[in-house]
């Protein structure tokens, strides 16, 4: 709806974020005011904005491939092998919005 988070109207309450990667993962988000000695410096890190306004969440989207779909091993768990790849990035995704929205916003935003 519009004026709700998310909606046409809707003005984002932004905040800078640090994250932290390591193989192609988000493994930490910090506020700029957390103290730095919680930061990981051994890993890579990023600014990045967030939404933090109006119940907004930021989840991790994480590029990957996966193989041996449907494989079942010798106990009859399926098992999968799961390979991340590119930069991860953090969506924003607002209440009351599907999966099936959010999906579409961000195919959108990366033009798939």
């Amino acid at each position: 709806e519009e004026g709700q988070a998310g909606g046409e109207d809707y003005e984002p309450n932004l905040e800078l974020v640090l994250t932290e990667l390591s193989s192609h993962r988000i493994v930490g988000v910090h506020a700029l005011s957390a103290p730095f000695a919680r930061v990981n410096t051994a890993v890579m890190l990023r600014l990045e904005w967030r939404d933090v306004g109006g119940g907004a969440v930021a989840v991790g989207v994480g590029h990957c491939a996966v193989e041996n779909e449907g494989t079942t091993d010798e106990t009859g768990t399926e098992s999968q092998d799961i390979s991340f790849h590119g930069d991860p990035f953090l969506l924003t995704v607002y209440p009351g919005e599907t999966v099936g929205e959010t999906r579409q916003r961000m195919a959108g935003w990366l033009g798939v």
